[in-house]
């Protein structure tokens, strides 16, 4: 064995390897001068790496090499060393899999949460419709019903004027019927909110951080003495407090918080603080 070969020994396979990136397998059968796993383009690739890296003379391997390969050229050779790349390339088709299903998993949870919050919110719009024309008439009826009752009461005060005692029970009577009045009819602030097309729009209560959303045009009114977080999809919307009028258009969804009967815009990072994190 030459003194070239004596050196690439004592460096180890091993390392050439991990310096060239020949496959092991081909640095030990160069080592031992063993040939027949390799054709003469890769013999005399091999070759000229170790010698440009090492600073080596390999002429006598070489002429050896290329000898014993144009012997028997026409064997058929087992190439054992490119295993380590089928196994590579076995890995990376598994990466490649698991990266597919990792999107493919992406999408249909992305999908079907898309699909769940649109049903959601169909859903309790319809429940809202719904409950207002139960509720509507009963409203009408209620409101018909103290309205006669407080004329009724009226007259009897006309015509007992006369009468001390009696007045004093009228004036109880007409103390219980403005306190009936205050309970089903209470005075308080409107916020109304009008949109020109039909779009959804959500509002969360922030005294309990209910959240509801209703589909509509037109006006749609809130109790504007509660504290609110609202939402409203990309168009333009109009805010009446008071008989103040404000108005918001954008291409983007917009978020607002009416806090003490005032209304501002706000961003995301504002909203989720004010929702305990929540995005909606």
């Amino acid at each position: 064995m030459s003194q070239a070969l004596e050196e690439l020994k004592r460096i180890g396979s091993l390392e050439i390897h991990k310096h060239t990136h020949i496959p092991r397998a081909s640095i030990d059968a160069l080592i031992n001068e063993d040939f027949s796993k390799m054709n003469r383009i890769q013999f005399n690739g091999f070759v000229t790496i170790l010698e440009r890296e090492y600073l080596v003379d390999l002429s006598v391997l070489k002429k050896s090499g290329l000898s014993y390969v144009e012997e028997h050229k026409n064997e058929t050779k087992v190439r054992t060393e490119y295993v380590p790349l089928e196994e590579k390339s076995s890995k990376l088709i598994y990466i490649v899999i698991g990266f597919v299903v990792l999107i493919a998993a992406i999408y249909f949870t992305m999908f079907n949460t898309q699909e769940e919050a649109q049903e959601s919110y169909e859903t309790q719009s319809g429940i809202v419709e719904k409950v207002e024309k139960e509720i509507s008439p009963q409203i009408k009826n209620t409101t018909l019903q103290v309205e006669k009752e407080l004329n009724t009461t009226l007259a009897i005060m006309d015509v007992n004027t006369t009468s001390e005692s009696n007045s004093s029970k009228i004036d109880a009577n007409a103390t219980d019927t403005v306190e009936v009045i205050a309970q089903i009819i209470p005075v308080e602030t409107l916020l109304t909110i009008t949109q020109k097309s039909r779009r959804w729009f959500g509002y969360v209560d922030l005294s309990t951080h209910k959240k509801n959303n209703r589909t509509f045009k037109g006006d749609f009114d809130l109790n504007g003495s509660k504290d609110w977080l609202l939402i409203s999809r990309p168009g333009a919307v109009v805010f009446e407090i008071d008989d103040k009028t404000k108005k918001y258009k954008s291409t983007r969804n917009m978020r607002f918080k009416y806090i003490d009967k005032k209304l501002t815009k706000i961003r995301l990072a504002e909203w989720q603080k004010l929702n305990k994190g929540r995005v909606w």
